[in-house]
């Protein structure tokens, strides 16, 4: 079985139509339509918004192994974590080490690019300041 006949199981299990699988999870109705019919892989983002907001395993989604439906965290196991998050823990779960350390050296990178970035808009916004300053004085 491949992610778009999972996927089909999972919509019956649910008893969603492909449109109200497409408003509840935010993935495009055409795109769903692809991924049900083995037409296109659905990326890592659609994946994580059809898991999350569907309430499907992530691991029975890709592997066809585990349970199908994702099962309800208890507050004091990941609190104040949202369904997007506790996906995204999942699938990051799921990847093997080497995967994990790369995702977190690309996410350490990305960050320190965006603190980079606020204080050049900081600077940029001091040289305006200063210039305003020094133009009346």
């Amino acid at each position: 079985m491949n992610i778009g006949e999972r996927l089909r199981s999972a919509l019956d299990a649910l008893e969603l139509k492909i449109s109200e699988a497409s408003e509840k999870s935010g993935v495009p109705y055409r795109s769903l339509q692809n991924y049900l019919r083995g037409e296109r892989e659905p990326s890592a983002e659609a994946l994580t918004s059809i898991c999350a907001r569907l309430g499907i395993s992530i691991d029975w989604l890709l592997t066809g192994e585990g349970g199908m439906l994702r099962k309800v965290e208890s507050s004091s196991s990941a609190p104040g974590m949202t369904p997007r998050q506790a996906a995204l823990v999942e699938l990051f779960e799921a990847l093997s080490e080497d995967r994990q350390r790369e995702i977190l050296a690309a996410l350490e990178d990305k960050k320190r690019l965006d603190q980079v970035n606020r204080m050049e808009a900081d600077l940029q916004e001091l040289r305006a300041a200063f210039k305003k300053l020094s133009d009346s004085a």
